[in-house]
């Protein structure tokens, strides 16, 4: 009689299962990042927004229209200014599109991607003057980015307003 060595069988098991534990840590690792990289995106989405509204505040049209206005100009510049440099600061790179609502209103289609507002709103609505960012950001990957085919990507949005008087 032979006896049959199982050892060989054990080898091959403990290779397929350290393969499985490296693509599972993998794939926690890449959503980390891109969670950690929405949730930067978002906070650098609002701080534009709330920047951008603060320093395009025309308190002229208040004294002349007796409406508050949020001067385009100011607040697109001052908005881009603080998102493009909390992006670097980071080493990030974007695309990105800001709105500034004058008086308030409605901007059809914006953000671009629904589920980059948190709300999945679809259009974006003010009752007063705003700012509105939306950021979309490239995400390297350990993992997912090879398994989809295509490059992972993070949209947000956030916006700002000057609340009416009541």
């Amino acid at each position: 009689m032979f006896k049959h060595s199982e050892s060989g069988q054990v080898t091959v098991l403990a290779v397929i299962l350290v393969m499985v534990l490296v693509l599972v840590a993998g794939a926690v690792a890449d959503l980390y990042r891109i969670q950690e990289i929405r949730s930067f995106a978002y906070r650098a989405a609002e701080m534009a927004a709330l920047a951008g509204v603060s320093r395009g505040r025309d308190y002229g049209s208040v004294i002349s229209t007796g409406q508050m206005r949020v001067e385009p100009t100011v607040a697109y510049a001052t908005a881009e200014e603080i998102l493009l440099s909390t992006l670097s600061w980071h080493n990030l790179t974007a695309t990105y599109d800001i709105r500034v609502l004058e008086y308030g209103g409605v901007e059809p289609g914006f953000p671009p991607v629904s589920r980059a507002d948190l709300w999945n709103a679809g259009d974006w609505v003010s009752d007063g003057p705003a700012v509105g960012v939306y950021v979309e950001v490239p995400v390297e990957t350990m993992l997912l980015g090879w398994v989809l085919g295509e490059d992972v990507r993070v949209h947000a949005f956030a916006a700002a307003g000057v609340e009416k008087e009541q």
